[in-house]
């Protein structure tokens, strides 16, 4: 990677464990994966709280769970 934004295997090991941990923190909040992941895109939800959907993400987001995890 040559654009600038070069970055050591340990740079990305910080960083994966870093996204480890707030994915942690989201289930010790009680938030679940709705479904598989798929082409690098989760989807979350909280089984206490409804899922709130604009018309226009309708098509877009899975009713059960809008947070992505990109």
């Amino acid at each position: 990677m040559d654009d600038g934004r070069k970055r050591t295997l340990l740079e990305a090991a910080a960083k994966l464990r870093n996204e480890a941990e707030w994915l942690e923190d989201l289930a010790g909040a009680g938030f679940e994966l709705n479904g598989p992941i798929q082409d690098d895109y989760g989807f979350v939800g909280h089984p206490d709280v409804e899922a709130h959907l604009d018309d226009d993400e309708q098509d877009e987001v899975d009713p059960d769970g809008p947070l992505r995890l990109n």
